[in-house]
């Protein structure tokens, strides 16, 4: 899982954070107060391009939208919320995708901050600095370094720019001045909005069932200092927000070539960005009604891959196999149908062929379904005394007489089990409900 240029890929902070092994924020408070450390700093991010698509990684990848990354620009930027969304991202992608791209915290801010803050500004740059390096020393404990692609997004269009790229993206809907104010309304009635003033500006917080996490953001009114904003305008402002940032992870898909993951649901057209035939597997895939998969931590979900890489693999390949002839059959207008046709003729056939065959051999030794035997052991150490009863204790600690013959039958269906397509969703579906 590795670019031509693994460099690209790594977040430019990883670098300083390395060079004077900052593990903790006393670590980091320490080393603020050595101007050379904070001038190495500004030399690591000056040289992170402003925003850059490549080079493309070259395995299976998407990238993520707004409020899926971990650049905090659209969501909260503390760490302990970007470690919840690392598992919320983790858990829509991880059967079929194989690395993510994000944008992490922002060279271009800190580079601006260190020009420009007051002495009194520093306490709150350094809480953020923490912040950020908490996020990436964890994702880098938890072993998911790997799988993430960092990038810088673009984040300043001019009107012109932002309307070209959104109509080539097909969401000109996105910029529609008249439109964003409908779906303000509409956003208004749906959520619970809350003011706070912040300075000479207010801080609105809006919270809808829709929405994975709190959306919030600072309104400044542009004539009256400090005005306290309507709710339709704080609404009005989240939509202006989110359609940019919509039209910016639009472009950087665009120009990686890969499919956009986003939560922009009451933005999206529902219309796809680009017609190739891997383009549509990817959104087929993303589309996909696996709700076991999005209740696994993000460092299960990297260890058990790991730890199951063959029948991941088999899994990945059939999957793809299963949506190209579900397309083929029911045509390309809508993936979510493809992706039903694929979970009701492809995953849960094969799930329930697994789960029936596994009963089935279990109940030949009087446990239950999802009871763990031990009969491994005691097989091998049977050898020539095939012709006798083995006696092997069950789950519940009853004693059970099986024939050898029988217990070769467990095992061969745990074979065929393993061989099968979905044997690695079928394991992560046994882990999840451990």
């Amino acid at each position: 899982m590795t670019d031509n240029n693994e460099s690209a890929r790594t977040h430019w902070l990883y670098e300083w954070i390395d060079a004077y092994n900052i593990k903790s924020r006393d670590d980091l408070l320490r080393h603020a107060e050595i101007p050379a450390t904070l001038e190495r700093l500004h030399d690591i991010a000056t040289k992170v391009p402003a925003w850059h698509a490549k080079p493309a990684p070259q395995e299976r990848s998407i990238v993520a939208g707004g409020t899926l990354d971990l650049s905090g620009r659209i969501t909260c930027g503390a760490a302990a919320c970007a470690k919840k969304r690392i598992d919320r991202i983790f858990g829509q992608i991880w059967h079929y995708f194989d690395s993510i791209v994000v944008e992490g915290p922002s060279a271009r801010s800190t580079v601006r901050a260190l020009e420009t803050m007051k002495k009194r500004e520093r306490p709150a740059f350094f809480f953020t600095l923490w912040e950020e390096i908490d996020l990436l020393l964890y994702a880098r404990k938890i072993g998911i370094v790997d799988n993430l692609v960092f990038r810088e997004k673009p984040h300043a269009f001019c009107d012109h720019h932002l309307r070209e790229n959104a109509a080539e993206a097909g969401i000109a809907a996105a910029v529609d001045g008249n439109l964003r104010k409908e779906i303000a309304k509409e956003l208004k009635k749906s959520s619970t909005i809350q003011l706070t003033p912040e300075g000479d500006a207010w801080r609105y917080f809006i919270s809808n069932p829709e929405f994975s996490e709190t959306f919030s953001g600072r309104y400044r009114h542009s004539s009256k200092k400090g005005a306290k904003p309507s709710k339709q305008q704080a609404a009005e402002a989240a939509v202006r927000r989110c359609s940019a940032a919509l039209v910016f992870d639009a472009a950087m898909s665009r120009k990686l070539g890969l499919p956009l993951v986003q939560e922009f649901s009451f933005l999206w057209p529902n219309q796809s960005m680009t017609e190739d035939p891997e383009s549509l597997e990817s959104r087929v895939a993303l589309q996909l009604p696996l709700p076991v998969l999005q209740g696994l931590a993000a460092r299960d979900i990297v260890r058990f891959r790991a730890d199951h890489k063959p029948h991941f693999e088999r899994f990945q390949h059939a999957l793809t196999e299963a949506i190209r002839e579900q397309a083929d059959r029911v045509g390309t207008s809508s993936p979510a149908n493809i992706a039903a046709a694929v979970n009701e003729d492809f995953i849960r056939p094969a799930m329930a062929d697994i789960e029936r065959s596994m009963i089935e051999t279990k109940r030949l030794f009087g446990t239950k379904s999802g009871t763990s035997i031990a009969v491994g052991t005691a097989i091998a150490g049977a050898g020539i005394l095939s012709s006798i009863p083995l006696v092997i204790a069950s789950g519940l600690g009853a004693a059970v007489t099986v024939t050898l013959a029988s217990a070769n039958s467990y095992l061969d269906s745990k074979k065929d089990a393993k061989l099968s397509d979905v044997y690695f969703l079928w394991k992560a579906t046994k882990m999840h409900n451990k």
